[in-house]
């Protein structure tokens, strides 16, 4: 493969190679979704992958994928990171769902809550920062992706938080609303 242009690669500061900075060039509107831009090239191949975040840096050791968008922290000396963004998270629910109209941290705890989860476990960061404010919630289902979730409020009595971009990219076309969370809860950087 010809070497990119190191004007192509600019974003990525520092002593990232040509060759993967070609892969590694990201980017995400305001409430739009990631994109992943190459120049044209007729040899090259990007595939994606869903893992679980346990196995993220065994692929990446193993060679099995060059790069990975995760929210991992406390990474090893080995590997390379860069903040490509932050999401923030809004809770998504039905027009006509209660905590529309009365949005509260006692509706909120008293609803019934979505969760995605890959491994299905129902205790997310949400739940930690809710323990940690003195509150709690309850899970009544976990599904595997963020577009399932969006499908399964559509047409039900329960609520999800989810990230904002994801929320605003998605709730007309699934009679969403999107409501500002009642509580502190952090930014992921991404």
């Amino acid at each position: 493969l010809p070497w990119p242009d190191r004007s192509e690669v600019e974003p990525l500061a520092g002593d990232v190679p040509p060759a993967v900075a070609l892969f590694c060039r990201c980017g995400r509107t305001e409430d739009g979704p990631i994109t992943l831009s190459c120049p044209p090239h007729d040899r090259i191949d990007i595939g994606v992958r869903e893992m679980q975040p346990n196995d993220t840096l065994g692929a990446l050791d193993a060679h099995e994928v060059d790069i990975a968008l995760y929210p991992l922290a406390d990474l090893p000396a080995r590997f390379e990171s860069r903040a490509l963004f932050e999401e923030d998270f809004v809770i998504a629910a039905r027009a006509d769902h209660p905590i529309v109209k009365r949005p509260s941290i006692q509706v909120y705890c008293a609803a019934r809550h979505l969760l995605v989860s890959r491994t299905a476990d129902p205790h997310g960061f949400v739940d930690i920062e809710l323990e940690a404010q003195g509150h709690s919630r309850r899970i009544v289902l976990t599904v595997p992706s963020f577009m399932w979730a969006l499908a399964v409020l559509a047409d039900g009595d329960l609520i999800g938080t989810l990230p904002r971009s994801l929320v605003n990219l998605h709730a007309a076309r699934y009679g969403l609303k999107a409501i500002e969370p009642p509580f502190s809860l952090s930014r992921l950087q991404i």
